[in-house]
């Protein structure tokens, strides 16, 4: 079996290990499940320990699933964002025969992917704490720069989003982030899982991960549990690696994905979840983010990058625990449309709690949500997305 390419007969065994992905034809990228991304004229070419086309053995299917959740990652390219780490480049990885790749055992293929996942991710350990956390405080402004932590609707009868502040230093003040944790469709419902296990990574759970995702990654870089990966390109965090929340109320609300169809898709509600991040420690997101838009202290190079600032505020821990999750509301969700932004809904403005704080937070989370009004659609315009 041999292709020609530019008149000259290829071997498949010398196509790059790149040629192994193959994403479904007219699927969303947020919709790919990784593990269905593979070329059926190359993938059954896949060995470990080939010697001269020898004494090849098939190769473990937990490496091909992993090798194939690295190749879904390549299929968004870090570009100028790829670290100088020695060795091959990210490019040159990804040129890799498959010959190439099958002349390696399992350990040798394994580090091959983990060159890889080295070259898309960036990583930072849990280590600041919540209350340190840096936090935007002021009114809104149209300017490329965070929100405020507490948001209201300057007229919450309007469809259109004017946000102004609500009160001061909420983030500072009350600890309190906020999140999508799941749904309730005919045939799931996420929140006896909330009850169980709170908000913890996908990869943590690595047959969720599977089920939702379609990404193998036990034993690889990005596994690790200590720490959260960010993607070196837009420079957000790998979600699946961390439990990311929102500052605002407001902000969490474009989550799962800006363009979810909510009752199209079947889902009764989203449960938007009120967290106590307090006592903490996690990755802050947001000065991350904000730092790549300034030239190191003492720098006199002009080659820095620009934000990418998720403007709600967003910080990331390694999970937080179910007596964690305060309280829960309803939310639905529209595609915000080819103009961006997003629209959301909230059926009732009164929170389910699970684990009801003391009685000062328990009021401010109370005035959070009758900001808004109950079935009111609201459009958020981009301009409150990222910077």
């Amino acid at each position: 079996m041999s292709q020609a390419r530019g008149g000259v007969v290829i071997d498949p065994l010398d196509r790059p290990i790149k040629d192994l992905f193959q994403a479904p034809a007219g699927v969303l990228q947020q919709d790919i499940r990784a593990r269905l991304c593979t070329n059926p004229m190359l993938i059954g070419l896949l060995r470990q320990g080939m010697s001269q086309g020898v004494g090849q053995e098939p190769i473990l299917s937990s490496t091909r699933d992993k090798l194939i959740t690295t190749l879904y990652f390549a299929h968004m390219p870090p570009g100028q964002f790829e670290p100088k780490l020695p060795g091959p480049t990210f490019a040159e990885l990804l040129q890799t025969t498959i010959r190439a790749f099958n002349v390696l055992r399992t350990p040798g293929q394994i580090a091959l992917i983990d060159a890889l996942q080295k070259r898309i991710v960036d990583c930072l350990l849990a280590t600041t704490p919540a209350e340190t956390m840096t936090e935007r405080d002021g009114d809104v402004t149209a300017a490329s720069q965070p929100l405020p932590s507490s948001l209201r609707p300057l007229n919450p009868d309007a469809e259109n989003v004017v946000p102004r502040q609500r009160t001061a230093t909420a983030w500072a003040t009350h600890g309190i982030g906020y999140r999508v944790e799941g749904s309730k469709t005919a045939g799931n419902d996420d929140l006896p899982r909330i009850l169980r296990e709170g908000c913890q990574p996908l990869s943590h759970s690595p047959a969720l991960l599977l089920k939702l995702r379609g990404w193998v990654v036990l034993g690889t870089h990005i596994a690790q549990r200590d720490r959260v990966f960010l993607w070196y390109l837009n420079r957000d965090v790998l979600n699946e690696t961390g439990t990311c929340i929102a500052r605002s109320l407001m902000g969490a609300t474009a989550l799962p994905t800006r363009d979810t169809e909510s009752a199209a898709e079947g889902i009764a509600w989203h449960y938007l979840v009120a967290t106590d991040c307090r006592g903490l420690k996690g990755v802050d997101t947001e000065k991350w983010q904000m730092d790549f838009g300034r030239p190191a202290e003492g720098s006199t190079s002009i080659a820095f990058h620009p934000p990418n600032v998720w403007r709600p505020g967003e910080k990331a821990f390694l999970g937080i625990s179910a007596p964690r999750v305060l309280g829960w509301v309803k939310l639905m969700r529209r595609a915000g449309g080819d103009d961006g932004g997003w629209r959301f809904m909230l059926p009732e403005t009164t929170w389910n709690w699970l684990n009801k704080p003391d009685d000062t937070r328990a009021a401010f989370l109370e005035a959070e949500l009758a900001a808004w009004k109950a079935g009111q659609w609201y459009r958020v315009d981009a301009a409150y997305d990222f910077a």
